[in-house]
């Protein structure tokens, strides 16, 4: 579909919003498009389970969920002024969202919104990981885990009576959930996801072009998951692995919205400083390696501190799964090493004990959310 039609389908959805009954607008979702609404689901699953009337705001023209209910309507707002001029007279008590920034940038915050709420598509550390003061116009926060949770108690929230909520993250439990269902014991490590983060790719990969082929020759299978960003803005990147490893047959590319599948085939993950490497070994209780490559940080005004205290930094440090660029020729065997340590598990287990909230349990703690603000 091209631009100008594109913008004509959301100036007309624009108008069928406006005149939506106000009932819808209780509970309102913004996502920003397709690589982001699998977050959601749980959230609009709930809603419709609990016969919740809400809207889905996006700025993707493409219908997310292939749902038919009455309580459910969808709007394409784009990217244009028209979603800044929504947002900025936006009547609803409830904005439910996992983009961070709102009133700080192009995207202001109405004043006719009562409770702006945050949730995290990412379990890495939030200070560090997003702009200064990001989520400093919001009232509701769902914290996935205790480290989220004590790096906002001392947040510059304009709200004085904000909320954060021990809520945990939805995404850990569905993996845990498929990986239940589709379990199957190995008891060596064949199929590896490599899993980039996003920010420094002309230089980072260039070395996972490299470890690919140290992991290739010997004779494992490897499926590369781009990190989405980088297929939006750096799709020739990942072209040119696709080129370089065209004659080989255990080399994948997957560039699927969601990731449950990649999860549920591989054994290993390799990242850098993704949260997907962590997400993948709390749900599936398989081993990540973590490569210490430059860290891309979007708060360049982080302390030393906050940046040592965030998930992603104490994660690898905790559970001692991180190498050097430098070592990456000895990288098979560091896998190797991690995969049959038992000590890994153990304090992986231990990890997720005392760390993530409502383990397992996140399908209830959305329902009770959305029913105590509908």
């Amino acid at each position: 579909m091209n631009m100008y039609k594109l913008f004509l389908k959301s100036i007309k959805n624009y108008k069928l919003f406006t005149n939506l009954d106000l009932s819808y607008k209780k509970i309102i979702f913004y996502s920003e498009g397709k690589i982001y609404d699998h977050f959601f689901y749980p959230f609009v699953k709930s809603c419709i389970k609990n016969n919740i009337k809400f809207c889905y705001l996006s700025s993707d023209y493409e219908e997310p969920f292939n749902i038919k209910n009455d309580n459910y309507k969808f709007f394409f707002i784009g990217k244009s002024y028209l979603r800044t001029y929504l947002f900025y007279t936006l009547k609803c008590e409830n904005l439910i969202t996992t983009t961070p920034d709102i009133g700080n940038y192009y995207l202001k915050r109405s004043e006719n919104l009562k409770n702006l709420i945050y949730f995290h598509h990412s379990m890495c550390g939030l200070i560090a990981q997003q702009n200064f003061n990001a989520l400093s116009h919001y009232d509701t926060i769902l914290c996935s885990h205790k480290k989220h949770y004590e790096e906002l108690l001392d947040y510059k929230f304009k709200n004085p009576k904000v909320k954060l909520i021990k809520f945990g993250y939805p995404k850990i439990d569905e993996i845990s959930d498929n990986i239940k269902k589709n379990f199957q014991e190995r008891k060596k490590v064949e199929k590896i996801l490599i899993a980039p983060s996003w920010g420094n790719e002309k230089k980072d990969y260039q070395i996972f072009k490299e470890i690919i082929n140290i992991l290739l020759k010997s004779g494992k299978i490897i499926k590369f998951r781009p990190h989405p960003m980088t297929a939006f803005y750096n799709k020739k990147l990942i072209n040119n692995l696709k080129e370089y490893f065209i004659d080989s047959n255990n080399f994948k590319i997957s560039e699927t919205s969601n990731n449950v599948l990649d999860y549920l085939e591989s054994d290993f993950i390799i990242s850098d400083w993704s949260g997907s490497a962590m997400e993948f070994s709390l749900a599936t209780n398989k081993p990540c390696l973590f490569l210490n490559t430059q860290r891309k940080l979007f708060n360049k005004s982080s302390s030393e501190k906050v940046k040592a205290n965030a998930f992603e930094n104490f994660f690898r440090k905790y559970l001692d799964c991180e190498i050097s660029v430098e070592e990456i020729d000895n990288i098979d065997n560091k896998i190797n090493n991690i995969y049959f340590k038992n000590t890994y598990y153990s304090k992986l287990e231990l990890l997720k004990k005392d760390y993530l909230y409502n383990l397992g349990k996140t399908d209830n703690e959305i329902d009770k959310f959305l029913l105590s603000i509908s």
